[in-house]
């Protein structure tokens, strides 16, 4: 008797913006849906040349590498809002996390566990807490 492996169906977001897909400001290293928000998050790294200012009479051009994060909702015919975060971090993992104030109020928020470059140049670790208020399906910060 044969047993035969379960096939992998490949299915899309129908969406009128781009023939069936979402379009992300970059490439997505993390997803996570958010049935509180009722979205899509994913986080990417978004890289770019930028001038940096030098003591040469000339800006110095650098790439440059900072993360987005990318609230797509789930319905198709509503914009998608990018929060960037500050140059230099890296996010690793993405949360939903929620909780109840008390029986009638609750809130809900995504965290972003990434790394960081202090001052001094060493690594560190931080948790950023996002919240963000669905209003006629607009995502607002």
């Amino acid at each position: 008797m044969r047993i035969s492996s379960p096939e992998t169906i490949t299915r899309h977001l129908a969406s009128s913006r781009s023939a069936g897909h979402r379009i992300v400001c970059c490439t997505p290293n993390r997803l996570l849906y958010s049935e509180q928000q009722r979205c899509f998050v994913v986080a990417s790294a978004k890289t770019a040349i930028r001038p940096f200012p030098t003591p040469a009479s000339r800006p110095e051009e650098k790439r440059q590498v900072w993360p987005a994060i990318d609230f797509i909702p789930s319905r198709s015919d509503k914009d998608t809002f990018t929060c960037h975060l500050s140059p230099g971090q890296r996010v690793y993992a993405l949360l939903e996390w929620s909780f109840r104030l008390d029986e009638n109020k609750s809130s809900s928020f995504i965290l972003a566990a990434n790394s960081r470059r202090r001052s001094d140049g060493s690594l560190g670790g931080q948790i950023t807490f996002l919240q963000s208020i669905n209003r006629s399906w607009k995502v607002v910060d």
